[in-house]
């Protein structure tokens, strides 16, 4: 393997033969095995190559500013906006305190509400950017009306949407003092029949008329509950047992653009006996909401009643009683005698003191109990 020697001669050895002149053999051998390894002369590398020092290498410093020019050519992500960013997982993000004026009204636009009476975020949740929900402080229910409904009514729950999981929702009306809780709040905004649309069940509401000029004036403060008598109404006046009796709202602005403040309330149901004031009659009457000890006083003729519908009031007890001896009928063929057959007009007979209980079974009026004011009553 002499021949293929590479090791570079030990420095005794003169690179030039004192005797010859020429170049040491050693020497000579160690450049030839070199010129063979390296190609011998088939290299692309020339003298020329050779005699030139290595390439200078870039430093730290400009190899850091060619990668942070890399990065300002970069698309950058629109201001306002995380979609480019396609961040999964955001640590942390702080709001400008005072965005005025406010961003957009796309839906899903979220900004902080630096009002006073806010002081949080708040979603746009919209098209039209009128309904904006402050995070924590207003709570919505998302309903599709089975019936149309107008902003400022008060809501009920009529059912579902299938197994999807929606809430049909309607004005709220018929309701019997069982069923108070089927209210869930007041509409957020107007909502045609089999649209989808938000009511409030804690919140307020801007934007609707506050003045109450149908039910005797309301003013700032003015609590307000649901009125059985009206579909979708708002009273201040509390409705009588057996109605469903439920705060709904406070007034906060009374205005024809007024704000309500929403938050139902619900009493408890104690059932459809409940204790109220005998109502004394002397003339043909129709039962008002909230009546349910009513006394016969007409004089001279037949006393007429028209009963509440039957259908509606499922489980409502009436009690009548005579003042006078004058017959008491129902206005329709609606109530079943004591012992029971076919629904029929009379309820008491024309005698002073007869009294009678009726309840509704959802079709008709049943006489529960009666006694005429004759009897003998024995105690066993």
């Amino acid at each position: 393997m002499a021949d293929k020697i590479t090791q570079i001669p030990a420095p005794r050895v003169p690179f030039v033969d004192a005797n010859t002149g020429l170049v040491n053999r050693e020497w000579y051998r160690f450049l030839y095995n070199l010129y063979n390894i390296t190609g011998a002369g088939t290299s692309d590398i020339s003298n020329v190559d050779l005699s030139l020092a290595p390439a200078p290498q870039p430093n730290f410093e400009s190899q850091t500013q060619v990668i942070s020019d890399a990065v300002d050519t970069l698309p950058q992500p629109q201001l306002g906006t995380f979609a480019a960013l396609e961040q999964a997982s955001l640590p942390w993000t702080t709001f400008a305190r005072n965005p005025g004026p406010y961003p957009s009204i796309t839906p899903g636009t979220v900004y902080w509400d630096n009002e006073d009476r806010s002081k949080t975020l708040a979603v746009v949740m919209e098209d039209s950017g009128s309904i904006v929900q402050d995070i924590g402080e207003e709570t919505f229910y998302r309903v599709k009306a089975s019936s149309a409904i107008t902003k400022g009514q008060v809501v009920m729950l009529t059912g579902a949407v299938g197994a999807s999981g929606g809430l049909l929702a309607a004005p709220a009306t018929g309701l019997l003092a069982a069923q108070a809780e089927y209210i869930m709040g007041v509409a957020t905004q107007n909502i045609a029949n089999n649209a989808w649309g938000y009511v409030t069940w804690f919140g307020e509401i801007k934007g609707v008329d506050t003045r109450g000029l149908s039910d005797g004036g309301w003013v700032n403060g003015t609590v307000l509950y649901y009125n059985p008598a009206v579909t979708g109404g708002l009273t201040k006046t509390r409705p009588d047992p057996p109605n469903p009796i439920v705060f709904v709202a406070t007034v906060v602005n009374a205005a024809s653009n007024g704000i309500l403040f929403v938050r139902p309330t619900y009493e408890e149901a104690t059932g459809e006996i409940v204790t109220s004031p005998p109502y004394v009659k002397t003339a043909n009457f129709t039962v008002a909401n909230g009546e349910t000890w009513l006394v016969n006083n007409k004089s001279g003729s037949t006393c007429v009643v028209t009963l509440p519908a039957a259908s509606t009031h499922v489980g409502r007890t009436l009690t009548f009683q005579n003042w006078q001896a004058q017959l008491l009928n129902s206005a329709s063929s609606n109530v079943i005698p004591l012992g029971g057959g076919a629904a029929q007009n009379s309820i008491l007979l024309n005698v002073a003191g007869n009294w009678a209980t009726l309840v509704s079974n959802g079709t008709n009026w049943v006489i529960m109990q009666a006694a005429p004011n004759n009897c003998l009553l024995i105690d066993a």
